[in-house]
């Protein structure tokens, strides 16, 4: 009965692949699919014998039924099983997209120009080209930039792809960069070091996943409004991560799963949910410090805080919670001790008005000199404005209601509750 289910699974995977790799023909040793939805267009579909240096044409040929075909689209996996032989692609203006994991595990491949018709670029696409040490964009491409070897999108906003075998050990990311796509420095192993820019808010899923010589990244200063599933999943030489100043709402499945050196780690208050295996790994973490008042709770039943050490884990809350995180089942007993600390950050901060020096009138936040690092909350935690410095704020644009204003002011940490709207 065994041998039989296990004939059919072969069977049935066959099937799969035999589907999966078919073409309508072959034209100089490059197999094509013809596309349903498209007149006269194919797509370069999956060949086990590319290798070297690949010219994919414009126009192609089918000998079978006479027609040419202009080729707009690279296939899903259409050369992911090249075993390495495959040196180089010379892709066409006509191509118009790269399918999910198109260049997956070409690990031969050396060089990639972003032609100047390409629009789109599916996941994973060049995941596992461990030899491509950077892309270039053809003139004209309208969706696609390429700054340093590394790949965002046009007007350098979004960072998609940072090639695997770019060389040095530190990158920073530059200015005006708000979102990192998903995978963008997935098996990414050269880099030890990221240094961000301010303006980042967005990291996707699997964004980090598997870079396990990364040691240092920094969010500290940092408002991260997104955080993708899988992020940082295998970054084990990480030791510290802190998100004290971010904003999203969930730790996501598997965010932080065989992290095995971080020692540190805050959350901020604004987290209310945690995945599933989101600390999975965690096995040397030594603090991990929650800001929010309300416990966090996990989503998947089921799901705990193991196998984080409870001889080793000190939980920190904000204070007058211990007893709230104490009492609920979803934390007791999974941590050395539970400890009250004062929160620095966020609405936590939040002092007299006389005692910050900070006044509102007219539609304007004003600091008793100028003020830097000035973060403006509303009174759910989220940070609506951010400015580097200023001794008036113009906040005019917010809604009426009670803020938190925050700042440095003649080298001290200040932070007020401020009633904007005539409250």
């Amino acid at each position: 009965m065994k041998s039989n289910l296990l004939i059919s699974l072969v069977i049935c995977l066959f099937s799969i692949l035999t589907v999966s790799a078919k073409s309508d023909f072959t034209a100089d040793g490059i197999e094509y699919t013809i596309l349903s939805d498209r007149e006269n267009c194919v797509e370069v579909a999956i060949g086990y014998s590319y290798k070297g240096d690949l010219v994919v044409p414009v126009k192609v040929a089918n000998e079978a039924d006479g027609k040419e075909y202009t080729v707009v689209g690279i296939g899903v996996n259409a050369f992911s099983y090249t075993a390495g032989q495959l040196k180089s692609v010379a892709l066409p203006s006509t191509l118009e997209y790269i399918a999910d994991k198109a260049f997956r595990g070409a690990r031969g491949l050396v060089s990639m120009e972003i032609p100047s018709g390409l629009q789109t670029i599916g996941e994973s696409a060049f995941n596992g080209c461990t030899k491509l040490p950077a892309f270039t964009v053809a003139e004209g491409n309208k969706y696609f930039s390429a700054k340093d070897g590394v790949l965002f999108n046009k007007d350098q906003t979004k960072l998609l792809i940072y090639p695997m075998a770019k060389e040095g050990e530190e990158y920073t990311i530059p200015d005006g960069v708000t979102e990192l796509e998903k995978n963008a420095f997935e098996n990414v192993t050269l880099l030890k070091k990221i240094v961000f820019d301010k303006d980042l808010t967005v990291i996707g899923d699997y964004a980090f996943n598997n870079c396990n010589n990364l040691k240092t990244l920094d969010f500290s200063e940092l408002n991260i409004k997104s955080l993708g599933v899988s992020a940082f999943h295998a970054c084990k030489m990480l030791t510290e991560l802190d998100f004290s100043k971010s904003t999203f709402p969930s730790v996501g499945k598997s965010l932080f799963y065989n992290n095995n050196n971080l020692v540190k780690l805050w959350l901020p208050a604004t987290v209310t949910e945690f995945g599933e295996y989101a600390f999975n790994g965690l096995k040397s973490l030594e603090e991990l410090h929650m800001q929010a008042e309300k416990p966090a709770q996990f989503t998947t039943v089921g799901s705990t805080f193991y196998p984080i050490n409870n001889e080793l884990t000190t939980l920190y809350v904000p204070k007058g919670c211990k007893d709230a995180y104490a009492a609920d089942p979803a934390y007791a007993g999974f941590f050395k001790d539970i400890v009250e600390e004062d929160i620095t950050t966020g609405i936590h901060a939040a002092l007299s008005s006389a005692k910050a020096g900070i006044t509102v009138s007219n539609g304007k936040i004003q600091f008793s000199s100028t003020a830097k690092n000035i973060h403006i909350y509303n009174m759910s935690g989220n940070e609506v404005l951010r400015l580097p410095a200023a001794s008036v704020v113009n906040v005019s644009s917010l809604s009426k209601g009670v803020y938190v204003a925050t700042a440095v002011v003649d080298g001290k940490s200040v932070s007020a509750k401020v009633c904007i709207g005539g409250f």
